[in-house]
């Protein structure tokens, strides 16, 4: 005996996509496995697992050419379970893209009760035609209560398939009630033979091969393959690999869920050891040496030394400053080198004179040129010197260090004027000289009259003077009043005379001072 069988098979994942009020945590859809010949009608529940109360569901779903769930009345054959009220309604509708949407609601807005069981069935119908590998899908999957809005499942699809059937005596070792595998035996259904009595059947075929995938993490398809059923999938493609990111580098693990002899169409997918990276961060003074090296995990905050120094020159003296860049946890190599702020040095430049007394003294900074325009006081001349201020020694240059600069002056010698001035006779040997001329100076009295003295007191004529000053003298000048002046002048034989500032009178050989007295 030969017939069409169709093996249906579904299996549910309930794959959750949260909006604002809800969680699919602890909600699922299950469907059992469906096994029917051709021509056969087979009610396939449909469960529902769920920790959320709801109160309404909607589902698509596709059913292939040869499947049908319409009855003799053209209605759709869904049948709710006792966990919905007498106050839920059912429509099953074809919309435009030829599934059939099914919408089950309560105008009281009463819960589905309890948290486990069937949901809805659905009464399948496997026409003739249908003799083909094909898929069901159910999808826009959504249930809504009183306090989560809306929850979304994703599509899911289900593999069917369709073998020929033999009938296997009661006797073939691989047949133990109709429901034991072996290797090129499974069981389908029970069937009844004519008198009414079970036949045991089994499917005579080639064990069907399922598409195996492996994926990356990233959803690429590393290897895809069939696999027989209750094979074990084996992935022979190079090892995984996941870039490192700059956090973590990735090591493949494992597979994901955990691999299983083949019973239907299954996704591996790469799962990976996160390894945190590791980075090298060097602290390095500003000329390069290096002062400290660490190899840090990601994420963690380097730990700087001991503030370096930097060794002063002749025009900074230098501060830390801080690391730059800014230290911030690792998340990469990193070399965070030292700065320094520079302080201009000052130094002490000094500005005297040629006998150290210190005109000016002050702190300056380094590169600036020292100026000081000095204006020479008269207490700094002498009688013999004035003086002009001409530069320093040595000449100011750019501030390298401590200097002291002395003050050079040009001396102009001083002039003098010796005044002189008589009456009743005259003087000579006046003018302006220089500071310290020795001068002689005379004083010549008019006729009868004869020197005395110089407005100082000297009586010396002539005199001797080294002019340190402005200087006035008088030549102070007396008549003469003695016997010589009864000498007549008419006497021949009487001369008069003036030498050395005193007047003598010589008659017939013999000399005669002012008073008469005989000069030897």
């Amino acid at each position: 005996m030969s017939k069409r069988l169709l093996f249906l098979k579904f299996s549910v994942a309930w794959l959750l996509c949260c909006l604002p009020w809800a969680s699919s945590a602890g909600n699922r859809l299950e469907v059992e496995d469906l096994c029917i010949l051709a021509g056969q009608s087979k009610q396939v529940p449909i469960a529902l697992i769920n920790d959320t109360a709801f109160t309404a569901c909607q589902m698509d779903i596709h059913l292939p050419d040869a499947l049908s769930m319409q009855n003799a009345n053209g209605d759709y054959a869904i049948t709710l379970s006792s966990r919905f009220s007498s106050s839920h309604i059912i429509t099953a509708n074809r919309v435009s893209n030829g599934s059939i949407r099914v919408v089950i609601y309560s105008l009281s807005n009463a819960a589905i009760s309890g948290n486990a069981g069937d949901l809805l069935y659905l009464n399948i119908t496997a026409l003739s035609s249908f003799n083909e590998v094909s898929q069901i899908q159910i999808d826009n999957i959504r249930f809504t209560s009183t306090n989560v809005r809306e929850l979304v499942l994703p599509a899911v699809s289900f593999t069917a398939y369709n073998f020929a059937l033999d009938t296997i005596t009661t006797s073939d070792s691989c047949v133990w009630h109709g429901r034991t595998f072996y290797e090129s035996c499974r069981y389908l259904d029970t069937l009844q033979n004519s008198s009414g009595a079970d036949s045991i059947v089994v499917l005579k075929l080639t064990i069907p091969n399922y598409t195996i995938s492996f994926l990356n993490y990233d959803g690429a398809i590393l290897q895809s393959s069939l696999v027989a059923t209750g094979d074990m999938p084996q992935y022979s493609g190079e090892t995984p690999l996941k870039p490192a990111t700059a956090q973590y580098s990735y090591v493949f693990s494992s597979w994901s869920p955990n691999l299983s002899p083949a019973t239907r169409t299954a996704t591996y997918t790469a799962d990976f050891d996160s390894i945190v990276n590791q980075y090298v961060i060097v602290f390095a003074d500003e000329d390069g040496t290096e002062l400290k090296r660490d190899t840090l995990d990601y994420g963690t905050m380097p730990i700087a030394p001991e503030d370096p120094t930097k060794a002063a020159t002749a025009q900074y003296t230098y501060a830390f400053a801080g690391w730059s860049p800014a230290i911030e946890a690792v998340s990469g190599d990193a070399i965070y080198t030292a700065t320094y702020s520079g302080i201009v040095n000052k130094y002490l430049i000094t500005f005297q004179l040629e006998n150290g007394f210190v005109l000016k003294a002050d702190s300056i900074e380094y590169g600036t040129i020292p100026a000081f325009d000095y204006e020479v006081p008269d207490s700094l001349h002498t009688a013999q010197y004035t003086y002009v201020f001409r530069g320093w020694t040595p000449d100011p240059v750019a501030v390298t260090e401590d200097a002291v600069y002395t003050a050079v002056f040009d001396s102009i010698v001083n002039q003098y004027t010796l005044t002189l001035s008589a009456e009743n006779g005259t003087v000579s040997g006046g003018g302006t000289f220089d500071y310290g001329t020795e001068l002689t100076i005379t004083a010549t009295p008019a006729d009868g009259y004869e020197f005395t003295k110089w407005s100082d007191g000297n009586m010396d004529n002539p005199r001797t003077i080294i002019l340190v000053e402005n200087l006035e003298l008088v030549a102070y000048f007396k008549k003469i009043t003695n016997a010589l002046d009864d000498v007549e002048s008419s006497d021949s034989h009487v001369q008069k005379i003036y030498r050395d500032g005193h007047f003598f009178v010589i008659r017939e050989d013999q000399v005669f001072d002012f008073t008469g007295k005989k000069v030897e």
